[in-house]
């Protein structure tokens, strides 16, 4: 039983690096339908697609007559409403990013969304009354260091671009989104990971359409021009990363998910520098250093643990 559990552990520690990776990707692709593509159609399609492409998993998942436990099956229910919180949460914070790294690179974009690692024991103490420990206020001096050098040019223009505050707010959503897939994942929701999935990219996609055709001018030429993004980031970076998520949140704790999670932003400035040719200049990777240190230490203590 031991033996089982530890590989359950690292099956689930595997799929949070495989979506890592898949992540850090998706901000090349972010980046070439920026611009292009308004940022609610594009986060729309692309939602929507990873939403289409989860459907047959589901079908075939209750004709098997999948389970959450030996005793008990998933209530579709309580995994629907989850979905759709953590949907809205996810429409937010994608918009938003989306919006933001068409003024920034692909790399600083990525560090600047894995904030959330920081954000999220912050809120939790604060919301859910969870003692923080001294480790997190010091990553967050070491954030506001790091932020410093990573967005403020030069040494006479004192203002953070409005690319980097953009996608600064979207960690905050994207911190919401994990505390609400950790209380959705709590036993007594008995919630299946797939189907709270679905929902999420299809109240998210909705959303996102939805602010397309109001806001935007639809031209989908230049949707078809963008296609392999659109592909990549719904199929691969929707359907795939996010439910891995999903489903290995239920088997590592929150604080060394997040951890594992934050290895993205390394993974888009290594495809950033080789994809798009993006490079950051000593100032900013002595920025990157000092956020990631931060990243780290937030959760030394409680991996320890």
């Amino acid at each position: 039983m031991e033996t089982k559990s530890k590989n359950n552990s690292i099956t689930a520690a595997l799929m949070l690096c495989t979506a890592a990776i898949i992540w850090g990707g998706s901000f090349v692709a972010q980046k070439v339908g920026s611009g292009v593509v308004g940022p609610f159609m594009f986060i729309g399609v692309r939602t929507m697609l990873g939403s289409i492409v989860l459907l047959p998993v589901i079908w075939m998942m209750h004709a098997r007559g999948r389970k959450v436990d030996t005793y008990k099956a998933p209530d579709v229910r309580k995994s629907v409403r989850w979905g759709v919180l953590c949907g809205v949460f996810l429409f937010l914070a994608t918009v938003l990013q989306q919006v933001g790294i068409e003024f920034t690179t692909a790399g600083k974009s990525a560090f600047l969304s894995a904030l959330y690692v920081v954000f999220v024991p912050v809120f939790s103490a604060v919301a859910f009354k969870k003692k923080v420990g001294w480790n997190v206020w010091v990553g967050v001096l070491l954030t506001a260091v790091g932020l410093y050098l990573l967005c403020i040019y030069g040494t006479e223009d004192l203002t953070i671009s409005r690319g980097d505050l953009i996608t600064l707010a979207c960690s905050i959503f994207f911190a919401f989104q994990i505390m609400a897939i950790e209380r959705a994942n709590s036993k007594k929701n008995r919630v299946d990971g797939v189907i709270l999935s679905c929902a999420q990219f299809f109240t998210a996609g909705s959303l996102a359409l939805g602010g397309a055709f109001l806001f935007e001018n639809i031209d989908f030429n230049a949707v078809l021009s963008v296609a392999p993004a659109l592909l990549y980031s719904g199929i691969l970076s929707c359907g795939v990363a996010y439910t891995f998520q999903v489903l290995a949140q239920k088997k590592v704790e929150a604080s060394a998910a997040s951890l594992i999670l934050s290895s993205e932003s390394l993974f888009a400035v290594l495809a950033g520098a080789f994809i798009l040719g993006e490079s950051l200049g000593l100032k900013e990777i002595f920025g990157c250093v000092f956020i990631f240190a931060a990243i780290l230490l937030s959760q030394l203590k409680k991996s320890k643990q």
